[in-house]
């Protein structure tokens, strides 16, 4: 993931998280959300790029996400969706994201019990506590 955003300066912002200002700084936030987690299942799936050039060795992009997360310590399962509004920049001869922004735009979260049943824990917005992306 690291190669993904250029080495320096690279601003990443999505609703939920405080701003990141470099790479390895959004290297850290995900593996220890993520990668450290053994009770996280994540799917993120990106779709619809809309991808315009802007120079030679620049480009601005849209991305909708559909995103799932199974955390079965907690037996919560999250689905949310929305958008990334990147900047692109080619550095030599490689495509990086030089900026990434996810403004979110539905969010679920359901609980399920031991025999199946499935309860809502919130809806629209992320509940204060019990979310990974609060556990910053």
């Amino acid at each position: 993931m690291r190669e993904c955003f250029v080495e320096h300066g690279a601003v990443i912002e999505a609703d939920g998280f405080p701003p990141i200002t470099g790479r390895e700084g959004w290297v850290q936030t995900f593996t220890r959300l993520a990668v450290e987690n053994s009770s996280i299942q994540d799917r993120h799936h990106g779709h619809n790029p809309q991808i315009h050039f802007t120079g030679t060795d620049s480009a601005t992009a849209f991305w909708d996400l559909d995103f799932c997360q199974i955390n079965v310590k907690e037996r919560t399962i999250v689905n949310l969706s929305g958008q990334y509004t990147d900047e692109y920049q080619r550095i030599n001869g490689r495509w990086q994201i030089k900026n990434m922004r996810f403004q979110r735009s539905s969010f679920v979260m359901r609980q399920v019990n031991v025999e199946g049943e499935e309860r809502v824990l919130a809806l629209g917005q992320p509940p204060a506590t019990g979310f990974i992306q609060n556990n910053l």
